[in-house]
């Protein structure tokens, strides 16, 4: 085999590789870098929905895991409900999925009270079915960047049009204050044929 040609089915090979990876852009801000100040002046995830206001901040922004910022969730005293409750974070409008999506991936750390766990859920529809679903549950004590990845089970073979992304801190037995989950660098990778 020439030099040649071997060059240039290594630079082939290397460019496929990235192509995977960069498959992951259509998150709008799923590197959280971007952050807007809400109605009520609290500062949130672009293109990200929470349930922050004045009195309860349950997602706000933290250290990175590979740029400045990460969403960090956390579980608040709600004194209205009299109890510990746990965050929820939302992308806004669903992200566009014009190929056969096989995973969700990206990177969380954390610090688990008790029996507080987190919730990664994905769904993907074409024309407004449901056609196929992911979800994990962590529990991570960690304080290091963990990555993670969801695998997608499709119940049709149609093509997905778009797809939502969810993340829950949820409870088992009870909240428990000073649980929290940080999460960086979504990506979505293709599924393999």
């Amino acid at each position: 085999m020439s030099c040649k040609l071997k060059t240039s089915i290594i630079a082939l090979l290397i460019l496929s590789n990235f192509q995977v990876m960069t498959f992951a852009q259509d998150i709008v801000n799923g590197d959280f870098e971007s952050w807007t100040s809400n109605t009520s002046g609290i500062l949130e995830p672009d293109s990200w929905e929470t349930q922050n206001e004045p009195e309860l901040i349950f997602v706000e922004s933290s250290e990175g895991h590979s740029g400045k910022y990460s969403a960090c969730m956390n579980v608040v005293w709600d004194n209205m409900m009299k109890k510990f409750t746990g965050a929820s974070l939302s992308i806004t409008q669903p992200v566009n999925a014009d190929q056969k999506i096989g995973f969700l991936t990206g990177y969380c750390k954390g610090n688990s009270t008790n029996t507080d766990s987190l919730k990664i859920e994905i769904e993907l529809f074409s024309t407004d079915k449901l056609i196929g679903t992911g979800l994990i549950t962590i529990i991570q004590t960690a304080g290091d960047w963990t990555r993670f990845t969801v695998s997608i089970v499709y119940f049709t073979d149609m093509q997905p049009d778009k797809a939502d992304i969810s993340f829950a801190i949820i409870p088992v037995t009870g909240s428990y204050h000073q649980t929290e989950y940080c999460i960086d660098d979504l990506y979505f990778r293709k599924k393999n044929k």
